[in-house]
């Protein structure tokens, strides 16, 4: 566990997603990327160091996930021991900065039940719950992650990308320039193209589920953007329901 103590520097912009098809926005810096994360520590008593224990939990989540854009959850795990001692012993070379969101503590039902007794009634279990928002150092965790691994270049899936209902070339094409404009998106290929129904892989940094998330958050509310497994995603017009 994390012990060192940060100095709460808020984030004066956000960074998100440029909405193409919405309209513009601001851009997406590929060297900073903004991300969410929630922390959790057990209470036993609330004390300012369950608050830090549970926002040291929440900065590593953040971390993490900086991490999984550029490396797949196998490889991030297969490093462990290294990042245990490296990034994640020194967070604060990579969060640029951040802001508590919201807090508390919840109560979760927790079933004590054993083999002797299994018909014991759930307890109840008590954590302090932190949400953040966190500007993280992308470019400088690249660098270092490359320079203590050997991971050269940088870790890509293929998704399947499937087009349903896009009729018209302006639509389609607009479309297609909004997700290879996309940080993530290395390249796009076609598999087949049939009026009405478009078959693309996409060839994207990181693991395939946090490029679905990105995606949806990309297209807003004029398209439906539906997972259809570890690495298919498919797209249809109109907005989601």
């Amino acid at each position: 566990m994390i012990t060192k103590v940060f100095k709460k520097r808020y984030v004066s912009t956000m960074v998100v997603l440029t909405v193409l098809l919405a309209g513009p926005g601001p851009s997406v810096s590929r060297d900073v990327l903004t991300v969410r994360a929630e922390g959790t520590h057990e209470v036993s008593e609330l004390t300012g160091e369950v608050k830090r224990l549970a926002l040291d939990d929440a900065l590593r989540r953040a971390v993490r996930e900086a991490l999984a854009t550029f490396m797949t959850e196998e490889s991030i795990d297969s490093y462990s021991g290294i990042f245990e001692s490296t990034i994640f012993a020194n967070m604060e070379d990579y969060i640029l900065n951040y802001r508590i969101t919201a807090e508390g503590t919840i109560n979760h039902m927790d079933s004590p039940a054993t083999d002797g007794e299994p018909d014991a009634a759930p307890g109840v279990l008590k954590l302090y719950h932190i949400w953040i928002e966190a500007s993280i150092d992308l470019k400088k965790l690249k660098k270092d992650v490359k320079s203590m691994t050997t991971i050269g270049e940088e870790e890509v899936s293929i998704v399947t990308i499937i087009l349903l209902g896009v009729g018209d070339f302006k639509t389609f094409d607009g479309l297609k320039s909004a997700i290879e404009s996309m940080e993530k998106v290395r390249d796009i290929s076609y598999s087949s193209f049939y009026r009405g129904r478009v078959v693309m892989e996409a060839r994207v940094a990181g693991r395939a589920e946090l490029f679905w998330e990105d995606l949806t958050a990309l297209l807003g509310e004029r398209f439906a953007v539906i997972p259809g497994g570890s690495d298919r995603i498919i797209i249809k017009a109109g907005s989601r329901e």
